[in-house]
């Protein structure tokens, strides 16, 4: 990547419609938070974070060696089967 011109930002600061790209980026299935600045020359929001796969037996492990306690592991099973319950791996 090379580097940007003196006196100018990293990465370059584009001018473009921001309600436009939200749109554009919704249609693609990546969703945006509500905006964090909303000022005329400044707008900026997130996308949306993506949730990945853990494994049980990788959360076990954490668990066992004292890296995440009960009530941690308990959440990461819980968004373990709902996962698998969405994507259609598990049916109930």
């Amino acid at each position: 990547m090379r580097k940007p011109p003196a006196g100018r930002p990293s990465p370059p600061c584009d001018r473009f419609d921001f309600e436009k790209l939200r749109t554009d980026l919704k249609q693609s299935n990546i969703n945006t938070t509500n905006p964090f600045s909303y000022c005329e020359f400044l707008k900026q929001a997130f996308t949306e974070g993506k949730m990945w796969y853990v494994d049980k037996e990788r959360l076990d492990r954490l668990l066992k060696k004292g890296y995440i306690n009960k009530t941690q592991y308990k959440i990461w099973i819980c968004a373990l089967i709902e996962d698998l319950i969405w994507t259609r791996v598990i049916k109930i």
